[in-house]
């Protein structure tokens, strides 16, 4: 497990394990969590990458040494930040964490499309199971949803002259001209100072996201010759996907007659 991956972990068990202010007393709440959802060993490698990420926590002034009761810094005793705990209020749960996982997207994209959040829902639920290539096909899904939402609002919003184009675009969808249909009203919106910044912000980027997800769906995780699905990949994808639907969805919301 890489130090990316195990942060989350070390994040959450600080997070919950409450009345925990003590370096030996977390990592064995840890270690109790790896022995319970079938983590594997908490081995020596583990307990390396948790000194470094708790010092790394404390350089970050998420945790400082030394309980909050006292004027002493002194290890292995800590205690969470202001600052820490505003952090943790904001941290999207961890891969492993399918049901924090749907909470923060529901939390984030406050009435989500329910197929979108079924998707995505699974999604979580494969990663947590290790199916790396089910997790792919299920936010790949997602993604797609997603995008064809935002035409949809997109055609209703277009120059009457523009939508039978944008019709046949739905009923016969190529993703790649999709995206080029979508950025050009964006842009053309953008230009006439009708679409306000806070709401196309970043939002190619985003776009980018959820294009880079369906082509795993569509060409690596469906396709064995190709199997460039790692838990890496999906990883990634997992923690970027909740703003990217933020982001589409409030398109979608502002593109909506």
């Amino acid at each position: 497990m890489t130090d990316e991956e195990f942060r989350p972990l070390v994040l959450e068990a600080i997070k919950t394990a409450k009345g925990v202010d003590q370096c030996d007393s977390l990592r064995g709440f840890l270690e109790r969590k790896f022995s319970a959802e079938k983590l594997g060993p908490f081995a020596e490698t583990e307990h390396v990458q948790f000194n470094r990420i708790m010092w790394d926590l404390s350089v970050e002034r998420i945790i400082s040494w030394g309980t909050d009761r006292d004027s002493e810094a002194r290890w292995p005793f800590f205690h969470i930040t202001p600052f820490g705990r505003e952090y943790l209020e904001k941290t999207a749960p961890h891969f492993l964490d399918s049901d924090g996982y749907v909470r923060y997207l529901l939390a984030t994209v406050p009435g989500v499309d329910a197929t979108v959040l079924q998707y995505a829902k699974e999604a979580a639920r494969a990663f947590k199971a290790q199916l790396w290539f089910a997790a792919a096909v299920m936010l790949g899904a997602a993604s797609e949803r997603t995008i064809f939402l935002l035409l949809e609002a997109v055609t209703d919003r277009a120059p009457q002259a523009e939508k039978p184009k944008l019709i046949k675009l739905l009923e016969q969808p190529r993703l790649g001209e999709i995206f080029k249909v979508i950025q050009a009203r964006v842009a053309a919106e953008a230009k006439a100072a009708r679409l306000p910044y806070s709401v196309h912000q970043g939002c190619t980027e985003h776009l980018l996201s959820l294009s880079e997800m369906i082509r795993v769906h569509r060409n690596e995780a469906v396709h064995p010759a190709a199997a460039k699905v790692d838990r890496q990949k999906v990883f990634i994808a997992l923690q970027t996907f909740p703003e990217a639907l933020r982001v589409v969805e409030g398109l979608r919301k502002w593109f909506a007659p």
